[in-house]
């Protein structure tokens, strides 16, 4: 399980000497927000970018970075945790 108690952790991978977003967003598209980050963590634990026992970046620094609410982002980590694809710990 990735948990999701990080707090300032970077989200960017490095491709080719090229600094580039973890996530990215569709704010045109049909589907919510926070469906797309659920589905991109999601994707992201499944090609091994988050390791299991690896913390998640923070709400609010994934809220910044991305230009959303906090609140968008704490309702897609919920329905991580409710899914069980990630686990949090207070702290």
């Amino acid at each position: 399980m990735v948990h999701s108690n990080c707090t300032n952790t970077h989200h960017t991978l490095e491709e080719g000497g090229e600094t580039m977003s973890l996530f990215t967003l569709n704010p045109a598209g049909r589907q919510p927000i926070y469906e797309q980050l659920y589905q991109s963590v999601v994707k992201m634990i499944a090609l091994g970018v988050f390791a299991e026992n690896e913390q998640l970046p923070s709400v609010r620094s994934v809220a910044q970075e991305l230009g959303v609410n906090v609140n968008t982002v704490q309702k897609a980590y919920r329905m991580l945790e409710r899914d069980g694809v990630i686990v949090s710990y207070p702290g």
